[in-house]
């Protein structure tokens, strides 16, 4: 037992080490193969955004679409501190720049003489390290095999954020992180963890109530103060961004309770292609199904939870679930799963530590819907190389 344990970090140092070697030979090979060697279209532009000036000749463009969010945290991470204006280029310049936390440390990397971009992926990258870290110390301390820790990867958030250079797989791994130090009592570094994860989207401040109403729960006054306070650099940085930007309209997502998930298994998308309409159709429909399970298996997974901070964060994250449901955000599980990411994660981490494996099987239908698209974008990359061939 002592030797197992003392084995844990070098173990789960090795398995996210490869994890995440994996991750960079993927993105390496879209790059590569996909755009011709230009980092930039990761970030997936599209030209009803045009990128600002100064990044266009630099900036591969997807014509007829918008892009997708990744393109407005490359322009924050060029003009962290709104000295370019590089803000009145994006969607929604308060609601971005609040997520400072991987556009600014990409920012902060590039002074070494990194490219923002190829920094920004390095922020990803690591990102999925921790991520997987994490997790699979949390495996091996419920007795499961470390290997199970990878399973950091099939999160909707974590796949999303590989493929296009999104915030989601940062903050889900943090979540990880939460949960992990949570359990281990080691609260200081969860407080940490709640602390990074508002910066890096406001759905961290989730951990840092859940964290803080445990506490007064448990009438641990001076821990309730260390959550509370977790919170004050967010809040601090939201402040500047108020006095910068415009207000932001991101309320348009949330809805009564479930309303807006059910009314989505309605809503039908076309395509002009027979064949990949109706696979859309019934990823959409298995997606938004396996989100409404995934609430359920919650609910009946917090009763094995045995931290209370733990629970009281996947509860919050819950209710956040029930309220998502504003028609642009549910157009597909690429832009639903992932602020759920973290409630995901617990699910499948809570799942596998009961062995309920069964209550695990919901979420993975929102992760193959997400997953498509990285099919898709494998895919291009090979008929490149058979084409070059």
């Amino acid at each position: 037992m002592h030797v197992r344990l003392a084995n844990a970090p070098a173990r789960s140092l090795l398995i996210a080490a490869l994890a995440t070697l994996a991750v960079l030979a993927w993105q390496l090979a879209v790059v590569a193969f996909v755009y011709r060697g230009n980092v930039a279209g990761l970030f997936f532009t599209g030209d009803r955004f045009p990128p600002p000036p100064e990044l266009r000749p630099t900036t591969p463009i997807i014509h007829g679409t918008q892009g997708y969010d990744g393109q407005f945290y490359r322009y924050i991470a060029h003009d962290p501190l709104f000295t370019k204006d590089y803000a009145a280029y994006i969607d929604d310049a308060r609601l971005r720049y609040r997520r400072i936390l991987v556009p600014g440390l990409a920012r902060a990397v590039s002074v070494t003489g990194l490219p923002v971009e190829w920094a920004y992926v390095g922020v990803v990258l690591g990102s999925v390290f921790a991520g997987v870290y994490w997790c699979c110390r949390w495996m091996l301390d419920h007795a499961l095999p470390v290997i199970y820790g990878a399973v950091f990867l099939l999160v909707p958030g974590t796949l999303a954020s590989i493929e296009r250079m999104l915030v989601d797989g940062t903050l889900t791994a943090l979540a990880v992180g939460f949960f992990w130090y949570s359990g281990r009592h080691r609260w200081g570094a969860a407080a940490l963890c709640c602390a990074v994860a508002a910066l890096t989207r406001e759905t961290g401040f989730l951990l840092v109530c859940g964290g803080a109403v445990a506490a007064v729960w448990e009438r641990r006054l001076c821990r309730a103060l260390l959550f509370a306070a977790a919170g004050a650099p967010a809040i601090a940085w939201y402040v500047i961004v108020a006095r910068s930007t415009p207000p932001s309209a991101a309320h348009g997502i949330m809805t009564s309770p479930l309303v807006g998930l059910f009314a989505r298994l309605f809503v039908v998308r076309s395509h002009p292609d027979a064949a990949i309409q109706t696979i859309l159709r019934t990823l959409d429909v298995l997606s938004v199904l396996g989100l409404l399970g995934a609430l359920g298996a919650a609910v009946l997974l917090l009763r094995y939870e045995r931290s209370a901070a733990v629970r009281a964060a996947a509860v919050l994250f819950l209710i956040l679930g029930c309220v998502l449901g504003g028609p642009a955000h549910m157009t597909d599980a690429y832009g639903f799963a992932r602020p759920v990411s973290p409630l995901i994660a617990w699910i499948w981490m809570r799942a596998a530590a009961e062995r309920r494996w069964l209550l695990a099987t919901p979420p993975v239908t929102m992760s193959l819907s997400v997953g498509a698209y990285l099919v898709q974008t494998s895919w291009t990359a090979v008929q490149q190389v058979l084409h070059w061939s």
